[in-house]
């Protein structure tokens, strides 16, 4: 992290910066996945906060093309040099003359390809085959937290599994093959994840270990369940109605959002005009 520079005044350095800004968040409760990304972002700023430029500040903004996460970056910027100011840490406000990006009202964030590939590759066996069940049946993190070897059945229309979900329903959807050899592989009719006491647990650490793989501190499970999301709506040819109930959303409006992000027929036009 950046080195101490001494101009006039000692200059707090980064590590400093960072562990006092995780020390306030905690005594606060604020959640570890901010406290992550507040730690990413200034072990990114290439020396101390307080001598960061305008320049070193945007290229963090930047460097994803991805539209949401660029507004995390930036909000998350003028949090933390306003932390910082409030701590006596640092003085300079370079962070105003970042911009406040908006972020895509109600916008998916999928996992690309390469992302979904090197999570196979890079997490934990267990962890892998979680992110695998968001990838192929979309589950919430209470949903997989829930499932059972029981949960797998088969009808006369194939291979079905019973999720429950939130509110305390359960629905029941097509297993994708991969799963139900997952599933057959684990050989219990009981819990097949039982490290994390709770949904919550689970998620955050799969979360975090995915955010690690990835190098990306925006990353979190739920972006498993938006992929499976915008392939579901991609093969059904934006049918609505069967994308809603693969996903379980109690609301069309819900599964809307995945429409925009499937269809790839203003891109192509576009693309053709290059031709």
């Amino acid at each position: 992290m950046g080195e101490v520079v001494e101009i006039g005044a000692l200059v707090t350095s980064t590590q400093e910066c960072v562990e006092a800004l995780a020390h306030w968040r905690r005594m606060r409760q604020q959640s570890e996945r901010t406290i992550a990304i507040d730690t990413w972002i200034l072990s990114a700023i290439p020396c101390p906060p307080q001598l960061a430029t305008v320049a070193q500040l945007e290229a963090i903004v930047t460097r994803n093309r991805n539209a949401s996460s660029r507004s995390t970056y930036a909000s998350r910027l003028h949090s933390i040099y306003a932390t910082l100011r409030q701590l006596g840490l640092v003085t300079t406000t370079v962070d105003t003359q970042i911009p406040r990006l908006k972020a895509p009202a109600g916008r998916p964030r999928p996992l690309s390809e390469d992302q979904v590939r090197a999570l196979m590759v890079g997490l934990p066996i267990h962890m892998a085959d979680i992110v695998r069940f968001g990838l192929l049946a979309g589950t919430r993190a209470m949903e997989v937290h829930a499932l059972q070897g029981s949960d797998l059945t088969y009808g006369h229309r194939g291979p079905e599994l019973m999720l429950h979900g939130k509110g305390g329903k359960s629905a029941s959807i097509p297993c994708h093959p991969r799963l139900v050899q997952l599933i057959e592989d684990y050989g219990t009719l009981g819990h097949l994840f039982t490290r994390w006491s709770t949904p919550n647990t689970l998620s955050t650490t799969v979360s975090r270990k995915m955010r690690e793989v990835l190098n990306d501190p925006t990353v979190n499970y739920h972006a498993c369940r938006h992929t499976f999301g915008t392939r579901v709506m991609a093969a059904a040819d934006n049918d609505v109605l069967l994308a809603s109930s693969l996903l379980r959303h109690d609301s069309l409006k819900s599964s809307m959002i995945y429409i925009k992000l499937a269809d790839e027929r203003p891109r192509m036009a576009i693309d053709r005009l290059a031709g």
